[in-house]
């Protein structure tokens, strides 16, 4: 069967975008720092927003032991991390962002558009934030912080998945969906138009100076993004 003709490929950024698990993240990595080696301190002045897992769990390695973690030590932080978030997000205040309930439903039901993930969690923490919203299945793909420190590395690896699973042939019209200035400048590195929105800590005024080509202070209006073309 001829797959239809896909105009937009829509890939999603997930923490202050999709979705806010008031730093279950953040507390996770602490405490799996202080179960693995009995060390927390440096998590607290460290910088989440718009980086990638394996960055922020090799910074405080490189803080608290003034070196990155060899394989073994960064599994064993892994599997530890791992174990305490799922607890960590049940117990948070848990929110999606406006607009995503009404958005995902008529996306998914688009023969011509296609979603995806772009985001630093591993896609194991990943999948387990997108079920704690209920919101999982909309998600068969994406580029994860498991695929690559690199934030724009990882786009481009979600942008061949994409490729290959849909069959599709690549052309312009991609963007990708991101609440910080960093999914910005990854966008922008891979070559694909990018859409801020203003759902997390930055304003529209900062996702603009960022150089977003498009800038929404949320995502309840389906039409207004759909009537998003590559320019």
């Amino acid at each position: 069967m001829t797959m239809p003709h896909v105009k937009k490929l829509l890939l999603f950024d997930i923490d202050g975008t999709l979705l806010q698990a008031q730093n279950a993240g953040r507390r996770s990595l602490a405490k799996a720092y202080r179960e693995t080696f009995g060390l927390s301190d440096a998590i607290d002045a460290m910088e989440f927003r718009g980086r990638t897992d394996p960055e922020l769990f090799q910074e405080a390695a490189i803080r608290l032991f003034g070196r990155r973690l060899d394989d073994v030590d960064y599994a064993r932080l892994i599997a530890a991390y791992f174990a305490i978030l799922p607890q960590e997000l049940e117990s948070c205040v848990f929110t999606l962002k406006p607009g995503i309930t009404d958005l995902l439903p008529k996306l998914a039901g688009l023969e011509n558009v296609v979603i995806g993930i772009q985001t630093g969690n591993l896609e194991t923490s990943a999948y387990m934030k997108l079920k704690r919203g209920g919101i999982d299945g909309y998600f068969t793909f994406g580029g994860f912080g498991s695929d690559h420190e690199s934030r724009t590395e990882m786009v481009r690896i979600a942008i061949q998945r994409a490729v290959k699973k849909f069959g599709f042939k690549l052309d312009k019209n991609i963007f990708i969906v991101g609440d910080t200035p960093r999914d910005i400048e990854a966008g922008r590195k891979a070559e694909v138009k990018t859409i801020g929105v203003a759902t997390g800590k930055y304003s529209i005024e900062d996702l603009t100076g960022a150089g977003a080509d498009f800038v929404f202070k949320d995502l309840r209006n389906t039409d207004r993004i759909l009537k998003i073309k590559y320019q």
